[in-house]
């Protein structure tokens, strides 16, 4: 049988979920029957992953072949004028749309897995040009395309995919909401991540970041970005403090889609005075060893689906404290696999973790259930094999349709 060959588009790979969750997918699919290229925008170089971090790194050191286009950010490129500005973007799109075309079809690509946003819009032009038989986008926020132009588009982009995948069914329910289209081809299909694994000891780790070996540590990773709450996080923290000023706070995750907000979180640290209980740093190493200097973890998010983060600190046995936004009550049960506090209530939030500081058995008892959750839902097996059966059922129904159509004409040449 042939093996069928996915192409995965995305701008750049930087520390982020669905890289990772397309990461966990490329490691585990079956490879007697897939075969799996990873196809990016953006020049890759070491510049970049110091900006984003080195998933492009993760996805070599795990023998995942990848692609670079080698275009520029348009964020690099010389400021115009609205008008000349639109035409430029438009021009630039029709070109990355055929130069991909002419990758997958030097690629022999059979399914076309384009990833969010942008990518969504290049990756149906160029499979629609090199008659690719499948084609697959990955999405979780409608945000983006409410913007010009993408919100007049958005409708002719979202119908054109053979199947639109999320993680959640809150994010599939704001498409269809928000786009007005009833999406039968969207599917939901549950993050599924491997357990992180360390390579330092929990005294290694905390010895790097500065922070007490005996402290209590509150921590949260994730990318910087306002919509995942860490503002919330530092002032909550400041609360915690007056109540237990043994406790650190750790925030670990990359800054470079928006440095400016990193800046200002560093400014509240200084207006809380509590730069000495708190620690923000990246990593560059594996995930697994921050999880080790993590007592409890915090996820205050105002925006999210169903963050990667809470999967591997469920996959952890880690009691959490979370948010409600989004699709996060899909993924935590409130007093069950950890405590669900309403979006932007630092109150809320600050009381929930000197909860969890105080009493143990809490702590324990939701670490275990929580684990115990993913174990059931959320092993990387369980959404690859979800996948796979997606794709080879659309390509059998694009196969049977094709030879349906040709049958007509074999008979007539006959």
């Amino acid at each position: 049988m042939k093996r069928l060959r996915i192409a995965t588009v995305f701008t750049e790979l930087g520390i982020g979920g669905d890289e990772n969750r397309a990461l966990s997918f490329a490691q585990h699919v079956d490879r007697s029957r897939f075969e799996h290229v990873v196809v990016t925008i953006v020049q890759a170089d070491a510049d970049t992953e110091h900006k984003v971090g080195p998933m492009q790194a993760r996805y070599r050191e795990a023998g995942i072949e990848c692609i670079s286009m080698g275009e520029r950010r348009r964020s690099d490129c010389r400021r115009l004028p609205q008008p000349l500005s639109a035409v430029r973007d438009g021009g630039r799109t029709l070109r990355i749309a055929t130069r991909l075309a002419r990758l997958f079809t030097r690629e022999r690509i059979d399914v076309v897995d384009a990833r969010m946003t942008y990518n969504m819009v290049v990756g149906l032009m160029a499979a629609r040009m090199a008659n690719v038989p499948v084609a697959i986008a990955t999405e979780y926020y409608v945000d983006w395309w409410s913007g010009a132009p993408w919100r007049w588009i958005a409708p002719t982009i979202f119908d054109g995919y053979d199947a639109i995948i999320t993680d959640s069914s809150w994010a599939l329910a704001q498409y269809r909401r928000d786009l007005r289209r009833p999406l039968e081809h969207g599917v939901v299909i549950r993050n599924g991540i491997p357990q992180p694994s360390s390579t330092l000891t929990r005294c290694e780790v905390r010895r790097r970041l500065g922070i007490p070996e005996a402290a209590p540590v509150v921590g949260q990773i994730a990318r910087v970005i306002h919509y995942k709450g860490q503002l919330q996080l530092l002032r909550a923290a400041a609360e915690v403090h007056r109540r237990r000023p043994d406790v650190w706070f750790l925030i670990c995750g990359y800054s470079a889609s928006d440095p400016e907000f990193a800046n200002s979180l560093e400014r509240e640290v200084e207006t809380l005075a509590i730069g000495h209980r708190v620690c923000m740093t990246p990593w560059p190493g594996p995930i697994g060893d921050i999880w080790q200097a993590v007592d409890i973890h915090a996820h205050p998010s105002l925006l999210d689906s169903s963050p990667i983060a809470i999967h591997e600190s469920m996959a952890l046995g880690l009691p959490a404290v979370v948010s409600s936004a989004g699709g996060i009550p899909e993924l935590v049960e409130h007093e069950v696999t950890g405590l669900v506090v309403p979006v932007n209530d630092t109150s809320a939030l600050s009381g929930s973790i000197v909860r969890l500081l105080d009493e143990p058995a809490t702590r324990a008892r939701l670490g275990a259930a929580a684990r115990s959750r993913y174990a059931e839902r959320h092993r990387p097996e369980q959404m690859t094999s979800a996948i796979e059966a997606l794709i080879s059922d659309l390509h059998a129904r694009k196969q049977s349709a094709s030879a349906q159509l040709e049958a007509p004409l074999v008979a007539a040449g006959g």
